[in-house]
């Protein structure tokens, strides 16, 4: 006999079904008050069922508090925990924080930064940065054992959180350091050495170093293949492709590709596939096709609601393909996302980096320092002035690190202004005219247009790169005298003559290094003879004052990426 939802037999049979239920938990759970903490672990893994599974943990964890058996009772919500990590977020944390609440105080065989290393996981897999970063730097205060598995966690995505940062050397310095760890342990599993070979790949094909990326692909993919994991197999046979892609052989990195991507079962990676396959087509001229896998790229980044700041390229390459076909609209809808993705990760970049200098890199030189300075006074009390002076060495080192950082960080954003300045080139009298009357500047009107016009077209010929160029030699070209020329370019640059002519030889510099891959190759002395400097010295004095950086820093950096 069927009943139907709304029939009166309705309520009365689940409520009899219900009853019947919580009759039989309760005979479960009686059952075990005599039973070992073992055997309840051991059926705890062995029942497949979730109701099982609950009835276990609630005897377990009612009857540690009980007997105040805290170090058990740790193990019960941890297991309980297990039970809500995927599908009840706000229990699956709930039990973490009980776990740390009884771990900070407790002396138990779990400490709590197993349960900050499960949160921060939690947070890193949705996106958090932010509260991933506070619960790793949590686990690593803690990890007072250096459990192995907590180390492997926090260097992990440490490293990941490097990478979103764009510290690529610095996340592959972490995934050295863990790689060395897993290798190490000796573990039967190659899973944790594959997941940071894949990632080392990655990273060396972005940073255009080919065949160290190559090694760790070909090493990933014979590993994959003895083990037989077709999952990592084919995330690196993706890596191969793109390997490829870099190596501009464009058909045989689109065989790869389209050949790892059926097989590929995270769909993230996918993006990334399709994202290649979408330049590659472009290189190839085939638009169509390009468009098609860029937008599939779009659309899962869409579904995975992702913000790391490798996606951004995808709206960047759509932007430019809707350019070039003057599509404002679209040009528009892709130029909102881009703007999205990037204020979302300036803010984490500013937060991370604050957090990651202070709370955890930091504190670990300090730590470092701490612990030599200890050992020293225990072996030798005699040796104070040593101390003091591996005191200040240390605090110079670490001020020195800062101050390296920053200023790193300080010429790379110089050199990204100079490189997208695609306006550096206009002339000084173009581009500048500082409004003032001929009264002020005690010269006639004609003779300052006269000047003016001769100085537009001394820029448009670039004949100020001439090394025996004066004051007297350009009066002399614009038919005046030396006098009203100083005066005139004084008023109306804001600059003296020197300073006027080194600034345009700087800005014809820093273009013809940009355009001219040849250029690249001089010395600088041939670089500054090829503009008019007589010597090394004044060149490298001048670009400094005018670009902010080195030319020596401008110039490898260029060569570091080849395609600014």
């Amino acid at each position: 006999m069927n009943f139907k939802e709304n029939t009166p037999f309705h309520y009365p049979l689940l409520f009899l079904l219900a009853f019947c239920t919580q009759v039989q938990a309760q005979k479960v759970a009686d059952s075990l008050k005599n039973v070992s903490y073992d055997y309840m672990w051991e059926r705890y893994y062995a029942d497949t069922t979730r109701a099982a599974k609950v009835i276990y943990t609630d005897a377990i964890i009612a009857r540690t508090k009980k007997e105040g058996d805290t170090a058990t009772l740790i193990g019960g919500y941890e297991l309980r925990s297990y039970l809500y990590r995927k599908n009840n977020r706000d229990k699956y944390l709930s039990y973490l924080d009980s776990i740390i609440g009884l771990g900070t105080i407790t002396p138990a065989y779990l400490q709590p930064e197993k349960a900050f290393s499960e949160k921060a996981l939690f947070y890193y897999k949705r996106r958090n940065l932010k509260k991933s970063l506070e619960n790793f730097l949590k686990a690593n205060q803690f990890d007072k054992k250096n459990s192995k598995i907590i180390t492997y966690q926090i260097l992990w995505s440490l490293a990941k959180i490097k990478y979103q940062l764009g510290d690529k050397i610095a996340a592959l310095d972490l995934y050295k350091k863990n790689l060395e760890d897993v290798q190490k342990r000796n573990s039967k599993s190659k899973i944790e050495e594959l997941q940071i070979l894949f990632n080392m790949s990655t990273l060396y094909n972005e940073l255009g170093k080919l065949d160290t990326a190559n090694y760790y692909i070909d090493t990933g993919l014979q590993i994959s293949k003895n083990i037989e994991n077709s999952y990592h197999y084919y995330n690196f046979l993706a890596n191969k492709g793109i390997n490829f892609y870099y190596q501009k052989n464009f058909e045989r990195s689109e065989e790869l590709l389209k050949s790892s991507l059926d097989s590929l079962q995270r769909i993230a990676n996918k993006a990334h596939v399709h994202l290649y396959l979408g330049k590659i087509n472009k290189e190839l001229k085939y638009s169509a096709e390009s468009l098609k896998n860029l937008k599939i790229a779009d659309s899962i980044t869409d579904q995975l609601r992702v913000t790391d700041s490798f996606y951004r390229e995808i709206y960047v390459e759509l932007i430019d393909y809707y350019k070039s076909r003057d599509d404002l609209n679209n040009q528009f809808l892709y130029l909102k996302k881009l703007i999205k993705i990037d204020s979302i990760n300036h803010n984490n970049q500013i937060y991370l980096n604050k957090n990651l200098y202070t709370d955890y890199e930091i504190p670990k030189l300090k730590s470092e320092r701490d612990r030599i300075i200890l050992e020293i006074k225990q072996k030798d009390q005699k040796k104070r002035i040593w101390i003091i002076a591996l005191l200040a060495v240390s605090i110079l080192i670490l001020f020195g690190f800062i101050y390296q950082y920053q200023k790193k960080k300080s010429y790379q954003t110089k050199f990204l202004a100079l490189v997208n300045d695609r306006d550096n080139h206009k002339t000084e009298a173009i581009t500048k005219y500082i409004k003032k009357s001929s009264d002020q500047i005690d010269i006639s009107e004609d003779i300052i247009n006269h000047i003016l016009v001769g100085l537009q077209q001394f820029e448009i010929n670039n004949d100020y790169i001439k090394p025996e160029l004066t004051l007297i030699v350009l009066a002399k070209q614009l038919k005046t005298n030396s006098k009203y020329l100083s005066k005139v370019i004084s008023i109306k640059k804001e600059k003296t003559f020197v300073q006027y002519i080194n600034d345009l030889r700087i800005t014809y510099a820093i273009k013809k290094l940009k355009d001219d891959l040849s250029f690249r190759k001089y010395t600088l002395l041939a670089i500054a003879n090829e503009i008019g400097f007589k010597k090394t010295e004044s060149f490298t004095k001048a670009f400094k004052k005018k670009a902010g950086i080195t030319p020596s820093y401008f110039i490898n950096e260029l060569k570091k990426h080849p395609n600014s």
